[in-house]
């Protein structure tokens, strides 16, 4: 996925979004809070969920999407499974 995201400082709030999708859904549902603490570990979540991470991934890399295609992908994912929107 970063090899695939767009690189520099104007595209960083970008793949900040993109993460913040990308680890909610690890969590299952755990976002950010307003002292930056998620409260949560992907490392330590779901191997299922991981696993749904990766096939999106792949399928995204294979399709040459843009970050908005992920972004959108694991929002819709992360909405429909009542992890809600975040900020």
């Amino acid at each position: 996925m970063m090899a695939n995201l767009p690189k520099g400082k104007k595209n960083q709030k970008a793949r900040m979004y993109v993460y913040e999708e990308k680890n909610t859904l690890l969590t299952r549902g755990k976002r950010k809070n307003q002292f930056g603490i998620r409260g949560g570990d992907g490392r330590m979540g779901y191997v299922s969920d991981a696993e749904k991470v990766l096939n999106i991934v792949v399928k995204w890399v294979r399709n040459n999407g843009t970050a908005a295609d992920i972004f959108n992908t694991l929002r819709e994912i992360n909405v429909k499974n009542g992890y809600g929107t975040g900020k």
